[in-house]
């Protein structure tokens, strides 16, 4: 065997060992992975729970009833304010469209 040989066979022992290294830890990386993702949703079910009882304090302690607005992002402000706008644009074109009928008529 020649000094090349040997380094060829020594390199490919290297590649499958790293191979099987990157291999065990794509494995490793899915179990934290799927069980981080199931605390997570724990979390956000604990959070939801914690949000109806904290919702609902108001009222039993003292009779009234609170409403807390849902999100308050500039962004889905504007998408709000663009859907009442459209709401109010709807009655009007409602509201016109009988007349033209009553007016054919």
């Amino acid at each position: 065997m020649s000094y090349s040989e040997i380094v060829v066979i020594i390199l490919s022992f290297l590649s499958v060992l790293i191979c099987l290294f990157t291999i065990w830890l794509a494995i490793l990386f899915y179990r934290l992975y799927t069980q981080f993702s199931l605390m997570v949703t724990e979390m956000s079910k604990g959070l939801d729970i914690s949000t109806i009882r904290l919702g609902r304090l108001p009222k039993i302690l003292y009779n009234e009833e609170l409403v807390l607005p849902k999100s308050s992002s500039p962004d889905n402000q504007i998408i709000e304010e663009k859907t009442k706008q459209k709401n109010m644009e709807m009655p009007d074109q409602l509201s016109k469209a009988p007349r033209q009928e009553s007016e054919e008529i």
